[in-house]
């Protein structure tokens, strides 16, 4: 198959028609629990119903939201930076050629996507 067929063939599958229905239901399975990660799953809502409760009991709730914000906001800024960075690099460096060798990619091997 040439050049152009692998190509062809990834862009076709992105452009698929699919119902917004199957794409939402598609989009939530992440969060479903697997029995891989149970465990962990079983973990996080256990520390996560702890603070919730300590933090909804306490005194200084109003500070320790605070706290909670302000450090949520400087990790959130922090990532928007490298991201605009990543995508301000991406824009520099992407060709022609690096477009045909990504689609390439994502057709040979779609599982390292």
């Amino acid at each position: 198959m040439g050049e152009k067929g692998k190509n062809s063939l990834g862009l076709e599958s992105m452009f698929k028609q699919k119902s917004s229905e199957n794409l939402l239901l598609k989009s939530f399975k992440i969060f479903l629990p697997k029995k891989e990660n149970i465990l962990k799953c079983t973990c996080s809502f256990i520390i996560s119903g702890l603070v919730a409760f300590l933090i909804g009991f306490s005194s200084c709730t109003v500070d320790a939201m605070k706290s909670v914000i302000e450090s949520f906001i400087t990790v959130y800024i922090g990532l928007l930076g490298v991201t605009f960075t990543g995508y301000a690099f991406f824009q520099a460096l992407i060709t022609g050629r690096l477009i045909e060798l990504l689609v390439d990619t994502l057709v040979l091997h779609p599982s390292s996507f």
